[in-house]
């Protein structure tokens, strides 16, 4: 198909999943990744050279120049837990938006980059007009496909919730049915989530199993080592604690039910909020999926751009054409999806993972739907129901149809559930979660991120903080800090301070940790068995990226 790619639109509409291209040739080449940006690509180009990769990092040992930080758009992660925009936390290195085309000339010396710009929401109409049984053929027929190869038999995750039972109708019902061993559900013993996915693996005739991690003492020095490694792993485009997790040492195929986020309206700040004028549509976006600098700490110049740029950029979108009310998702497209789901799935080195909810006619179809078929779900409903009828009636974990779908022409035969899925008992939540993590490091070693934060005298980061609100912060007491952006941007602010101090460990899947450096007394001798006054010499970021090229 590459050595056919006659036309990109024949490309974006025919290839499924998630993908990146790239072909080059004599007369020049082109690079292209999926509509969703789910294998996000980013450049780097001046009059010498242009380099693409899908790795911000790796750009700098192809292009031999150094690797320095933005620190204006590194910010975003104690803003808003998400960088925004399209330049890189890296400086001199761009995201290449999704559904983009940058194309180059064959000309000896022209590497002067040329975009064709696309967007999902402003699909041809013909496009938009997929019906769902069209689109239900479509995703069972990907699915077909796929067990033509050679894959292994596999697991699959079933939740409580959509986009789990959607993905298992969608394999269930096609020839990839017969490589699924079991389904499987994680929780604590006998939870809710469990309780439904459990029932949706019988009405599917599957195995299922329960996967419930026994508790076991969270060892601070591990999660700060953790968090060290996850801003090397994610290239410190990831709050930390979204990327909160170990070296694995296997590789596993996972079939996921991610990405529904292209189908429904994602930002629950937003979920409910129906605008009436640019005025409201611009106090809105004075913040986004999270309050900006929810405990502020940030330098107030530092807070004030980010939330201009917010409202800024969304009113440019509003400008080429989308709806007040369909702002919101048209920034979760360009934004959210390659740069926090796409950046933690090209990272994850030991997962191969495959997304059967993706199509290209059904995220033409979404966008095109009023807002409020986006928040209720609408495209879920009708692809399931007609995929898998009976999955629509059996009901969700704290979840309904709106009554309206009744009378969708999809849905007159079914009788839909009046209420949310009946759980029994109580759950316990496990203290394996990343938020127990997070707690480990706030309430019981507060004392020590202070060392952290406020001894290193060569830090950048109070060009980013205001030092005295950080001082202020560490005079609380941690138990009144309960509130989950509050906590995030604490990690948020740590990732900060693991970057711009060469902090960080040089740590991939499969690879053994190499100590970059590390500072403060009071953290040294929590996390790190040195002398106090040790320093160990910083890996300058040429040589990690030499090595972590050589891992490919």
């Amino acid at each position: 198909m590459l050595q056919q790619w006659k036309s990109d639109e024949q490309l974006i509409d025919t290839m499924s999943g998630t993908w990146a291209a790239l072909r080059h040739g004599r007369d020049g080449g082109k690079a292209l990744g999926d509509f969703t940006g789910m294998t996000p690509l980013f450049y780097a180009a001046n009059e010498e050279y242009l380099a693409i990769s899908p790795r911000q990092m790796l750009i700098s040992s192809v292009t031999a120049r150094r690797l320095d930080l933005n620190l204006q758009n590194l910010a975003w992660l104690t803003g808003q837990a998400n960088v925004m925009g399209e330049d890189s936390v890296w400086d001199g290195i761009k995201l290449l938006p999704p559904h983009w085309t940058l194309a180059w000339s064959g000309d000896r010396g022209d590497v002067t980059p040329r975009f064709t710009e696309r967007e999902i929401w402003q699909a041809p109409e013909h496009l938009d007009e997929a019906r769902p049984s069209e689109i239900a053929q479509r995703l069972v027929a990907q699915a077909d496909a796929l067990e033509r190869l050679d894959l292994p038999p596999f697991s699959m995750d079933i939740t409580g919730g959509l986009d789990s039972r959607l993905a298992a109708a969608i394999v269930c019902g096609s020839r990839l049915a017969g490589r699924v061993e079991r389904m499987q559900t994680r929780g604590p013993e006998n939870g809710h989530e469990i309780q439904v996915g459990r029932e949706v693996a019988r009405q599917l005739g599957m195995d299922h199993v329960e996967i419930t991690p026994s508790p076991k003492q969270l060892n601070p020095q591990q999660i700060f080592t953790e968090l060290r490694s996850s801003m090397f792993r994610y290239e410190a485009t990831i709050c930390p604690s979204d990327g909160l997790t170990g070296a694995a040492q296997m590789s596993r195929f996972v079939v996921s039910g991610s990405a529904g986020e292209l189908y429904r309206r994602h930002c629950k700040p937003h979920m409910n909020v129906e605008l009436q004028s640019i005025a409201e549509l611009e106090t809105l976006f004075a913040d986004y999926h999270q309050t900006t600098d929810p405990l502020g700490i940030e330098r107030s110049e530092v807070r004030d751009f980010q939330r201009r740029d917010l409202q800024n950029r969304a009113l440019e979108f509003h400008r080429q054409g989308a709806g007040l009310n369909d702002v919101t998702d048209v920034f979760f497209l360009r934004y959210r999806l390659p740069l926090w789901n796409g950046v933690l799935q090209n990272n994850l080195f030991n997962q191969v993972k495959i997304y059967p909810l993706l199509d290209y006619r059904a995220a033409c179809r979404a966008q095109n739907f009023d807002y409020k078929d986006r928040v209720e779900d609408r495209l879920h409903f009708e692809l399931m129901a007609e995929i898998n009828p009976r999955l629509c009636e059996l009901p969700f974990y704290k979840f309904t149809w709106p009554r309206r779908f009744k009378d969708l022409p999809v849905a007159r035969q079914l009788e839909l559930p009046a209420h949310p899925f009946k759980t029994v008992g109580e759950q316990n939540l496990s203290q394996l979660s990343v938020g127990s993590k997070m707690r480990v490091l706030i309430d019981q070693h507060w004392e020590h991120l202070r060392s952290y934060m406020l001894d290193p005298v060569s830090s950048r980061i109070w060009e980013v903080l205001d030092r005295t609100a950080v001082e202020h912060l560490f005079e609380r007491n941690p138990a009144t800090i309960r509130k989950v952006t509050e906590t995030k941007q604490i990690m948020a602010m740590l990732g900060l301070q693991v970057v711009l101090t060469g902090d960080m460990l040089a740590r991939m899947d499969g690879a053994p940790g190499t100590q970059v450096r590390l500072h403060g007394a009071a953290a040294q001798q929590m996390f790190g068995h040195l002398n106090p006054h040790s320093r160990l010499p910083a890996v300058s970021f040429p040589d990690v990226c030499t090595r972590l090229e050589s891992t490919f």
